[in-house]
């Protein structure tokens, strides 16, 4: 292993994705949720993503917003195919480095409205980590924020020696060795091994792991460095950087009334302290990943003004509407119903369209006050039915942009299956569609008027066949007829809501 790489696995590239959780727009509701002033996203600001692998979120949201964006990497292959797709998407406010942590720290970065590190405080060593801090100190804006996630504990006591289970596998690099260290893991658990007996967690993840990308795994799992934390320990080391806890980054965890119940509820009210609360709240809940947001001096709003600026921010639904269901599913809790009165009202407020808070209040009736229905956004955003939008202003000159990055996207995917989201002017991020919804879009931006016919016809010539409940279509006559039943269910739900969305 060469110094460069600090014990992190360089021999596999990661897995190009798309996270939704670091879009600022995402950032803002949250932030604004808890009382907190958030950068202004109608104005000029400046965003940061250490860390960003092939880059796909920085590269989104830079497409679909009016931000300065910068990234970096420190490994080369990820940095060269994403300046590809930067080059032909004509993004010009996004710049992107192979620079190492310790290197980006001279960078010549103006002063940073928001840093975001996905996937990095658990998996470098204490000289990187050190590197990111200084980092921070020296780029972030007073009043500025951090994203930052990393694997939690009490959440992974019971299932961390699977890591080691992983590492011990064989193999020629690091993805075939964690693949077959989970294939191990495996005989392990059906030969009856005593660790398995009564540790559902430990089995509910080894089933989830054998159904990861190897390269994936490798990215995860396989670094000489891997730390579990407790919220007090990120906090207090956050803190070397002048950065305080202010809220979760998502929306879902942060829902106390549905993740914890009664006796919890008042069991950490009477916690005084932040820190110990939070600290203790990872006992009631349980998580795997903590994804939180820190702020560099953030100052507090009134209650008038979080109330006004909730009143002027926008929502969209994330999905069809028709497609819509109130049963969620919460980690650790189960299913939970939402009550059909409450809530149904909000998501037909948003059915035509994207609405701010204001005229969602107006469509369901002055009954439904202001703190009620907020709380009732505020869980449909945590259950990912609809999310908070940028300003509108603006949007005319973001659509030529996406329009360019979306093009580009849809040409790449045609070959790669995991490109699967494009960008919305709308919402300043990304959204997902599968590979027939793709094809049909990718139809439909050409203007061809049978989409299901051109989308078969780049199937089978890639040698590609439709599953229907999880079997392959046997034969051209059955493709090309479950094709078109695919493609008159997209115009009716799917096609709408892309056009709200400005995707098409």
């Amino acid at each position: 292993m060469s110094d460069w790489t600090r014990g992190y696995r360089t021999d596999v590239n990661y897995t190009p994705g798309y996270y939704p959780y670091l879009n600022p727009a995402a950032h803002a509701f949250a932030l604004l949720a808890a009382g907190w002033r958030a950068p202004q996203l109608d104005q000029p600001f400046t965003y940061a993503e250490l860390g960003c692998g092939h880059g796909l979120s920085v590269q989104v949201h830079a497409a679909a917003s009016h931000g300065k964006f910068y990234a970096n990497d420190f490994m080369p292959a990820h940095i060269a195919s994403a300046q590809v797709r930067i080059a032909a998407a004509g993004l010009t406010n996004l710049e992107m480095s192979d620079a190492s942590f310790a290197d980006y720290v001279d960078a010549p970065l103006p002063k940073l409205d928001a840093v975001v590190l996905h996937g990095v405080w658990s998996w470098v060593d204490d000289a990187s980590r050190n590197d990111i801090l200084l980092f921070l100190r020296r780029h972030l804006k007073p009043g500025g924020y951090v994203f930052v996630s990393y694997n939690a504990l009490p959440g992974w006591a019971p299932i961390m020696p699977l890591r080691a289970l992983l590492r011990s596998g064989q193999g020629h690099d690091s993805a075939t060795r964690a693949r077959d260290g989970a294939a191990f893991a495996s005989k392990l658990l059906d030969a009856d091994a005593r660790w398995f007996k009564g540790n559902e967690p430990a089995r509910a993840m080894l089933d989830r792991l054998r159904g990861l990308p190897g390269a994936y795994l490798a990215h995860e799992y396989m670094n000489d460095n891997w730390r579990l934390l407790y919220h007090h320990e990120a906090a207090a080391e956050l803190n070397a950087a002048q950065l305080h806890f202010a809220t979760s980054a998502s929306m879902r965890d942060s829902l106390d009334e549905l993740v914890l119940n009664e006796d919890q509820r008042a069991l950490l009210a009477g916690i005084s302290d932040e820190t110990a609360r939070e600290t203790a709240r990872d006992f009631c809940v349980n998580p795997l990943l903590r994804r939180d947001l820190y702020l560099r001096g953030g100052v507090r709003l009134s209650k008038i003004e979080q109330l006004q600026q909730l009143n002027d921010t926008t929502f969209a639904l994330s999905m069809p509407r028709a497609r819509v269901g109130l049963r969620i599913e919460l980690g650790g809790v189960g299913t939970v119903t939402l009550a059909h009165d409450v809530y149904a009202p909000i998501l037909d407020a948003l059915r035509n369209g994207p609405a701010d808070l204001g005229q969602i209040r107006n469509a369901i009736g002055e009954h439904n006050d202001i703190g009620t229905t907020v709380n009732a956004v505020k869980v449909l955003v945590g259950a990912g039915l609809i999310v908070p939008c940028l300003p509108r202003a603006g949007v005319t000159e973001r659509k030529v942009v996406t329009d360019r990055f979306n093009d580009r996207v849809l040409l790449e995917s045609l070959h790669e299956a995991e490109l699967d989201v494009l960008a919305s002017p709308i919402t300043g991020g990304g959204f997902r569609l599968d590979r027939v919804e793709r094809l049909f879009v990718f139809a439909q931006k050409r203007n061809v008027q049978e989409l299901a016919e051109m989308a078969w016809q780049i199937m089978s010539q890639l040698g590609e066949v439709l599953l229907r409940d999880g079997e392959p279509v046997l034969g051209d006559e059955a493709n090309l007829a479950e094709m078109r039943k695919r493609e008159t269910q997209f115009r009716a739900e799917m096609l709408p809501l892309l056009k709200q969305l400005q995707i098409l």
